[in-house]
Parts: C-alpha cells; structure tokens; sequence
C-alpha cells in the first residue's frame, strides 16, 4: 500500500512518522522548502514524554517530500493533515490528479472538512479522524507530543465508506501506535471534539492566556461554559445524543495545562485561523436551524477582526 500524508506540520508529521517506524511505505507532501530539505535528509523525529502513548521517541530514515500530490503517481491512501483554512487551494490540486478508487482521510480539526474532501473522492471512499492528541513542530522535521488522549475515532462518511475501508485504516492507525477506535456516527464525534476546541480555541487567542490559565479563571471558565451549551443545543438539534455531560466536557478542558491553542499560535505568526470550521460552522448551523448562537457569533467575529489586521 501506498500512502500519502498531506501536510508536514504537526499532526502529519507525528502521523507520518510513527506509519514509516512500522514499515509502511509514505511519502509526504508539503510546500514548506525548510521541511522538504530536512526531511529528505535526516527523516522525520518524535521527541516528548507523552509520546510513549503511542511509539515514543523515534528517529525515521529520510522520507520523500513532494510539493504537489501528482508528483507521487498513484497511491492507495491518502490522508489530508493540513489546516482547514487551505482546503478550498488543495481541493483544485487533488481534482487534476485524482484516481478513481483511492481512499482519503481528512485527519483534521473543524467540523464538516470531510465533505470538501468527498466531493472529490466521492462519499463512499471519504474517511474522517477525529483526532485526540496535540503536538508541535520544533522544528522541520522534528515533532513534540504534548498530549495523548486515546482512542482517536474513525468513521466513513457513508456507511460503505466505514465498512469497505474504516476497519483496513483503523488497523493500520492502531499497529502504528495511534490508537483507533471506529465508531459508525463519525459526525458527532467531530461535533462534539470541535465543540471543545471552540471554547478555549477563540478565548485564549484573545487574551493571551494558556488553556490552563483559561480554565482556572472565573471570568474565562465561565464563559467557556455557556459556549459549550449555546453549542451543545445546535448538536441536540442536529440530533446528536452526547454521553458526556457539561460538567465532563469542563472536566476535560481543565486538564489541558499551560500550553498554547493552535489558533492563538496561528494568529500570532500572522497566519489565519480555522475559525471558519469551529465557532464558524457552530454559527452556520444556528442559522440555518433558526436557532440563536451569540456566543459564537461574538467570537467568530473578534477573530476575523483580529484577522483583518494581520
């Protein structure tokens, strides 16, 4: 099997790498020149203690980079690890050279970043990870695991997606020490994983604040809280049964500890942020449910603002 890995930042890279330290045969794609240079000479590194939950700390043998997918020729999987924000340049690139048959696997943050990706491979060969560990390039080539909070969940877009390649791809993901579980309601889980994210994601880009630090005050946690049930009402109505309660979803934000949201580091190196695919789409839902989301209105637009101005 060949397989593509589609982004070399953090989480293509901690993906492509624990893949190639099993033996399987990834090639990635990635239009950073540092990273192309570096990994095409040393290979790729994972570093950090919590990357014991998976292989732990490795070291690959230099791994090819390519700058389009079409100079890989033809692949059997492909898994797309870039930023949300990028989806609608790659989504032309892949329709130029795609081949009929070959799976995908948007292995991203967001909600709903799947269904750009069927529309070129088609329902029944779009997979979805919800991913649950969170990591940083130090630099190209060499990745830190933060945290680890298995099991990452899998699930098609259709049910023959799950059924004809989820149970191949979740034990490829499991030998490769990226436990997996599949789950039929792939949706929800994005849903509710995104529904985290968009709490402490926008709060702490505008303060300033670690996600710990977010938790830990009055004024922030609480406002964490009432977003979680503005977003929570959208996924009842989208008719999504949580197990977890509010208290549970608090609970599991107040572990994150003294690191920095994905969208605060991408706002303050200039670039712009998913926030189209998080608190966006929670929005974008309220609207066409007729169902009212201030909270989520309030924070989509101080990050666009904060966006204007990079």
């Amino acid at each position: 099997m060949r397989i593509a890995v589609i982004g070399a930042g953090p989480m293509g890279g901690i993906l492509a790498a624990n893949l190639i330290n099993r033996g399987l045969d990834v090639s990635l794609v990635d239009l950073n020149p540092q990273i192309k240079e570096q990994v095409e000479k040393s290979g790729l590194a994972i570093v950090g203690e919590a990357a014991t939950k998976m292989q732990g700390e490795l070291q690959t043998a230099p791994v090819t980079v390519a700058s389009d997918l079409a100079e890989l020729g033809e692949v059997d999987l492909v898994f797309v690890c870039i930023k949300s924000t990028f989806l609608h340049q790659l989504i032309p690139v892949m329709e130029k050279c795609w081949r009929s048959g070959t799976v995908v696997v948007s292995y991203q943050n967001g909600i709903d970043t799947e269904d750009m990706l069927a529309k070129v491979a088609g329902d029944d060969h779009t997979l979805r990870v919800v991913i649950n560990y969170a990591g940083q390039m130090n630099s190209p080539g060499i990745y830190q695991v933060n945290w680890v909070t298995p099991p990452n969940y899998l699930g098609g877009i259709s049910e023959l997606a799950t059924a004809t390649h989820g149970q191949r791809v979740a034990e490829l993901l499991n030998g490769a020490g990226i436990e997996c579980k599949l789950v039929d309601k792939i949706k929800q889980f994005a849903f509710e994983k995104t529904v985290l994210n968009t709490t402490l994601c926008p709060i702490c880009t505008l303060t300033g604040l670690t996600m710990g630090e977010a938790m830990e005050l009055d004024a922030t946690s609480s406002l964490v809280r009432v977003m979680l049930e503005e977003a929570r009402v959208i996924g009842e109505h989208l008719g999504y049964q949580f197990k977890g309660s509010i208290n549970q979803w608090m609970g599991y934000l107040s572990v994150g500890g003294n690191h920095r949201t994905s969208m605060a580091e991408d706002i303050n190196a200039g670039r712009c942020s998913e926030i189209a695919f998080m608190n966006g789409k929670i929005c974008d839902y309220g609207e066409l449910l007729g169902v009212q989301t201030p909270y989520n209105n309030t924070m989509r637009a101080l990050i666009l603002g904060r966006e204007a101005n990079l």
